[in-house]
């Protein structure tokens, strides 16, 4: 038997996602993205690189990591075939209701 990798097929993100968690690098586009999505109140840009800095991070001028194109393939035509569709299906949202308590 297949251990159900017929069923559920294992991730093949998976080392790659791995090898992005264990690496104190990243590079300066991500950090970029980062810091426009996240941005960090009473700080600017010069004293968070000196904080990566202190706490052993190196931004580098250069990606780090590429998905493999066969992967990066796979993906995209996944996503035009259906998949974008299923991923947003499965996000859930609620109503929620302000009110004074009592």
């Amino acid at each position: 038997m297949n251990q159900g990798n017929s069923l559920f097929p294992p991730d093949e993100m998976i080392p790659l996602a791995n090898e992005i968690k264990k690496s104190r690098k990243f590079s300066r586009k991500a950090f970029e993205l980062a810091w426009n999505r996240f941005p960090t109140p009473n700080l600017d840009q010069d004293n968070m690189m000196q904080a990566l800095k202190q706490k052993k991070f190196k931004v580098c001028n250069y990606s780090l990591f590429r998905l493999p194109k066969n992967i990066n393939k796979r993906f995209v035509s996944y996503w035009q075939n259906g998949g974008e569709r299923k991923f947003y299906e499965k996000i859930v949202t609620r109503a929620m209701y302000a009110a004074e308590a009592e």
